[in-house]
């Protein structure tokens, strides 16, 4: 009994001791399969891990691919080269590297945003060399239009026909497509471009404005001839050469001519704003003689539009008040042409009554015409201006350049009380 006892003891020991050890396999067995489950999500993790890595090195190797292209369409695009169709191949070239970089379906913006940063870059740098500016100005202007004519790409405009946007370009919304962000800013860097070229003929014809047109009746005193600008004087003559120096760089450039236009309706319009902002100011300008120079001056150039292509023909616009102020000079005497308010506005119909008062009341006699203006002619002037307030607050003087006359016109036409605009645009 007693080893029948022991037995059985021994074998319930068995009995739990296989149990533990089928327990301790599953158990083992469980966590084996956790260790393998875990070690395939570290591999997983591991794959995507280096193919992150891997996809960083791609785009960096793309990103320094489109680098390295950029800084060669920018740095070995020299001023006046051209391909066979007279387009720079700067514009060429960054057209080339946009449509094979496929920046616009990838929307890749650091492309766009580097090539635009060049060609702003490059005008800058340019500065005072309208040679070179011309160029960029010109690259700019085609690239636009090698883009606008890609009619996949999504872009809208025509700047072959528009010509360049004179008014400040609004930036595009949020979320625009690449193509439709990158014409706003290129609109804007061809703008800059204009800007750029026409501010440096300002500045160069705004040196010999003053002796060109206000100071020929002492160059025809101090020279011996009766023709003066024969001697070495400043005169209208040197005004015009200044102007078609800087056309001939337009069309050395292949700017295309509706660009032209606006850059020759700039140079016209500076002219004669900076003449008439003369006469308005300076009080000792405004005398006969002077309003005859101006007349003179003014023919000159009118003639010499007229003798340019029909396109341009609309420029000539500009120096109709200004012709006009110098009329006021000339005829300040002649009573029948003041002789009423409507008798003004026909006469002067490019100039407000604000403006014919002002030049009337720093009116001086000079040798010409040693008569003093008529009392009657101030008087119907004065009470005219009585009768209308709000002519007080008529601008005496002119935007200083185009661009602003355009924004001014803009407005006014919004308001209902301008005129139409589009021919000097």
């Amino acid at each position: 009994a007693g080893v029948g006892a022991a037995g059985n003891g021994n074998a319930k020991e068995t009995a739990k001791a296989k149990a533990a050890a089928e327990e301790t396999k599953r158990e083992l067995e469980k966590t084996r399969a956790q260790i393998l489950l875990l070690q395939q999500k570290l591999d997983k993790k591991s794959k995507k891990k280096g193919a992150q890595e891997a996809g960083a090195v791609d785009a960096l190797t793309q990103r320094v691919g489109e680098q390295e292209e950029l800084r060669k369409a920018l740095l070995l695009s020299a001023p006046s080269q051209f391909n066979d169709g007279n387009t720079p191949m700067l514009a060429c070239n960054l057209h080339r590297l946009l449509v094979a970089r496929r920046a616009f379906a990838l929307g890749n913006t650091s492309l766009l945003n580097d090539v635009l940063d060049g060609l702003t870059a490059l005008t800058a740098i340019a500065g005072k060399d309208n040679e070179r500016v011309g160029y960029y100005f010109s690259s700019g202007v085609h690239l636009m239009n090698l883009l606008q004519s890609t009619r996949e790409l999504g872009f809208q405009g025509n700047v072959v026909d528009d010509g360049v946007a004179l008014v400040d370009v609004h930036p595009p919304p949020e979320g625009a497509p690449a193509a439709v962000a990158f014409e706003a800013f290129l609109t804007k860097c061809v703008r800059t471009a204009y800007i750029a070229f026409v501010e440096n003929f300002d500045e160069e014809i705004e040196k010999i404005l003053e002796a060109a047109i206000f100071q020929q009746d002492i160059a025809i005193m101090q020279s011996e001839s009766a023709v003066p600008f024969k001697l070495g004087h400043i005169t209208t003559e040197d005004i015009v050469e200044a102007i078609e120096k800087h056309l001939a760089i337009l069309r050395r450039n292949n700017v295309c001519p509706m660009a032209i236009k606006q850059c020759l309706h700039h140079m016209i319009y500076f002219l004669s704003a900076y003449i008439f902002r003369q006469l308005i100011e300076r009080p000792e300008l405004c005398q006969p003689h002077t309003g005859f120079q101006v007349k003179m001056s003014v023919s000159v150039l009118s003639a010499w539009i007229l003798d340019q292509h029909e396109m341009f023909h609309t420029c000539s616009a500009h120096l109709e008040m200004v012709t006009q102020a110098a009329n006021v000079l000339a005829l300040a005497t002649n009573a029948p042409v003041f002789a009423n308010e409507e008798a003004i506005r026909e006469a002067f119909s490019h100039l407000n009554m604000a403006q014919v008062r002002k030049l009337l009341q720093q009116y001086t006699p000079d040798s010409l015409a040693p008569e003093p203006i008529p009392r009657e002619v101030l008087e119907t002037v004065s009470r005219a201006c009585r009768q209308n307030p709000h002519w007080r607050d008529l601008p005496l003087t002119l935007p200083r350049t185009f661009e602003e006359f355009i924004v001014d016109m803009a407005e006014k036409k919004k308001e209902g009380g301008g005129a139409d605009n589009d021919d000097l645009t």
